[in-house]
């Protein structure tokens, strides 16, 4: 059974509807992230590393800044991965929580710059991995379009209507990890 690894999105939470429609068909692992970056790559790092030493059939799918970071970890590995409403620039995009209490912190702007450093990092991979990134044309927190431009270069696109920022079309995120789980790489 192939593995699918989730990555939540910011102040977000490994257990959702999401990965309830997903553990019908997949194996899932989701772990609680850090809202922090460097946490947070520790944890994937540590997380892709062991599930690939049981298992190499492993495809990501992340949403909003979950998506980041599976698309980062997609081009580190060579996996395959479903990419929701992602987050293409966090450094930018999370400005706005500045100063914010949040969970176990205070997000600060050096919280942002950390994100740079990955973003700048993710630029220099070079990798083929299968994508297919699910977009909402009714997404409030991240525009679309923004997303579409960056991604249509190299992955799949398929744009919906209606589904929102959390992407409420559970069925059609299972069928998407489906269809990468059948593609070659």
């Amino acid at each position: 059974m192939t593995t699918v690894l989730y990555i939540h999105g910011f102040l977000g939470s490994p257990t959702s509807q999401k990965v309830d429609a997903l553990k019908e068909k997949f194996n899932v692992v989701a772990p609680q992230l850090s809202l922090f970056p460097n946490e947070t790559y520790v944890k994937l790092y540590e997380t892709i590393n062991d599930v690939l030493a049981k298992d190499s059939n492993l495809i990501l799918v992340g949403t909003s800044l979950g998506g980041f970071w599976a698309d980062y970890f997609s081009r580190e590995y060579n996996l395959k991965s479903v990419i929701i409403n992602p987050s293409t620039n966090p450094s930018e995009s999370l400005k706005q929580y500045i100063g914010t209490i949040i969970r176990s912190g205070r997000w600060s702007e050096n919280d942002c710059e950390e994100f740079e450093y990955y973003e700048d990092i993710k630029k220099k991979f070079v990798s083929e991995s299968p994508r297919i990134v699910l977009l909402s044309r009714d997404d409030d927190i991240i525009d679309y379009r923004i997303a579409q431009k960056y991604y249509e270069k190299d992955s799949l696109v398929k744009i919906y209507e209606d589904a929102g920022h959390r992407f409420n079309k559970y069925n059609e995120i299972v069928d998407a990890v489906s269809e990468i789980d059948n593609t070659e790489i």
